[in-house]
This record gives structure tokens, C-alpha cells and sequence, in this order.
């Protein structure tokens, strides 16, 4: 049985069966762009329309490091960790890069293993994600335990679609510091340009090693590149041109390529000049084909 994020709401406190249609078949578009070259995808998965928030939302790209013995009540990615800041309904994805992270929600979701093999999880069920497994939250709005029981710093890169509603709502509890770190959101007016359907997330890594760049790729949809090791540029050739215009972008370790709204067949040019190889994290949200 289909549920849609309401229904999945109404029944969290219930034993709910999830059918789910999580994409399995790589993209044909995903292999021209840098998250699926070198290093490959780690996440490719669809955000059906009916897990959405109504009315305005925006995506996000976050990181989520947490170390050991620290835990949480509530899927944190999603936000900011602002003072004052509430639970807001949305859909989120996100891989583990490292560490054992255990996970016991108030509502179903899914998980995605390394093997890439889906599992629906029941809630109030007890789940341990390791290296390259995924968490797919149809409905983000769940509280529960979440925890790093293990001996080294969980990381995890997320992709979230949230509403943009203000209410009085659930404040968000105090996070660890450093816990979670949103590195780029889609603000409303370049989000829209996805249209109102389902919307694809890719999420993947890419070594660039000293001296190489990439060929120039097209922009599909809204692109983020956050630099995890080392240094790198990036430029941008505008549609008709075959070279970038102006001086390339410097981004150094843990800098971000923000999300921006570009004309049509924009390209992205991306260079190591530098002595050390550059390690891309890279989340691309894209219409739903």
C-alpha cells in the first residue's frame, strides 16, 4: 500500500508497510556529471511528490558529524540548529561516510545498504547503519533515538526537502556543537524552477587528483559541491561560449558550492591546480524524469 506523508504521520505510532519506489537504475545524465565519475554515486534515490511538504519548501544539502556517545531526538539534518528554529514537515536521504550510527524513529522508514538492498523499518525499531548504508525519511518530521554508540565520529551527507511554513510548531532541542552543519540551501525562488513533481537527489564523491580537471558538464536542475579534503576551482561557461568568463572560484577544505539558479545550458568547469588531490562531496537535485 502507497501512504503519502500524511498518512504516514496519522499512522507512526503504528506498524505501517512502506511501498516504496526508491530509483535502482543509474540515470543516464547522472554519468556525465562529477558525483558518479572516479569515486561514484553513493545515494541516487526519488523524492515522490506525495512525501513533499504543500505549499513552499526548499532543498538542502547538510552534513551531520557526530561523536561518539552523543545521541539525539530527532533527525537534525533537516535544519539549521538556529535558536528559536521548529520541526517543520519534509523528506530527507542520507548516507553514512563513516562510523556505526543507530537509529530507532516513531515512524517508518527506509534503509538503504551499501549492498543496495532496501529494507522498510517498522517503528520503534532498533537499526545500526554502517559505511555506505542509507536512510530514506519519507516523513522527516520523526522523534526517537538517535546514536553513536560506537568508538570513531559518525559522518553523514543528507539531502532534504522542508517546508517553508512558519507556525508555532515543535522547537528544535540545542544541538551538540559542531554536530550539524547545513552547507547549502535551494532558497524558494530557485527551487521552484524544479517544477511541482517528484524530485531526484544524487548524492556522490570525486577525487581530483593534482594537475586534472573535468571536462565541462551542464548544470541539470541545482547542483552543490562541497570540498571534504583538499582545494579546488571552479568556473562557469555560459551558455553559447566554450570557455568560462571571469576568474575561477577558489574553494578551499570544507567550503561549499552553493546551490544557484544558472541559465540553461550553463556549464561547470572543475579544476586542481594545487599539490594535494581535492575530495568532492556533491549533492544535484533534479526534476523527476
Amino acid at each position: 500500500m502507497l501512504l503519502n506523508r500524511r498518512e504516514l504521520l496519522v499512522g507512526s505510532a503504528a506498524t505501517v508497510a512502506l511501498g516504496v519506489q526508491v530509483a535502482t537504475v543509474p540515470d543516464p545524465a547522472v554519468a556525465q556529471t562529477p558525483e558518479s565519475q572516479s569515486e561514484g554515486t553513493l545515494l541516487d534515490m526519488t523524492f515522490r511528490r506525495d512525501w513533499q511538504p504543500d505549499g513552499k519548501a526548499q532543498g538542502a544539502f547538510y552534513r551531520i558529524i557526530l561523536d561518539p556517545g552523543q545521541s539525539l531526538t530527532y533527525l537534525p539534518g533537516p535544519y539549521c540548529g538556529c535558536s528559536g528554529e521548529t520541526i517543520k514537515e519534509g523528506t530527507a536521504a542520507e548516507v553514512i561516510m563513516s562510523g556505526a550510527y543507530s537509529i530507532s524513529l516513531d515512524r517508518p522508514f527506509i534503509v538503504r545498504r551499501a549492498t543496495g538492498v532496501d529494507e522498510e523499518v517498522e517503528p520503534e525499531t532498533d537499526v545500526i547503519l554502517g559505511t555506505g548504508d542509507a536512510a530514506i525519511y519519507p516523513d522527516a518530521l520523526a522523534f526517537g533515538d538517535l546514536r553513536n554508540d560506537g568508538t570513531e565520529p559518525i559522518t553523514i551527507f543528507g539531502a532534504s526537502i522542508t517546508s517553508l511554513d512558519r507556525d508555532e510548531g515543535t522547537f528544535t532541542p540545542e544541538l551538540p556543537e559542531e554536530m550539524s552543519t547545513r552547507l547549502s540551501v535551494a532558497i524558494y525562488d530557485a527551487w521552484k524552477t524544479l517544477g511541482d513533481g517528484d524530485i531526484e537527489a544524487v548524492i556522490g564523491r570525486r577525487v581530483l587528483e593534482p594537475g586534472s580537471s573535468s571536462d565541462p558538464y551542464p548544470i541539470d536542475g541545482l547542483e552543490s559541491i562541497h570540498v571534504q579534503a583538499g582545494e579546488l576551482e571552479s568556473s562557469t561557461i555560459p551558455p553559447g561560449e566554450s570557455v568560462p568568463i571571469g576568474d575561477p572560484r577558489f574553494i578551499a577544505t570544507g567550503g561549499t558550492v552553493a546551490f544557484r539558479q544558472y541559465t540553461p545550458g550553463t556549464q561547470r568547469l572543475l579544476e586542481n591546480p594545487f599539490e594535494n588531490p581535492a575530495t568532492l562531496i556533491t549533492l544535484s537535485f533534479r526534476s523527476g524524469r
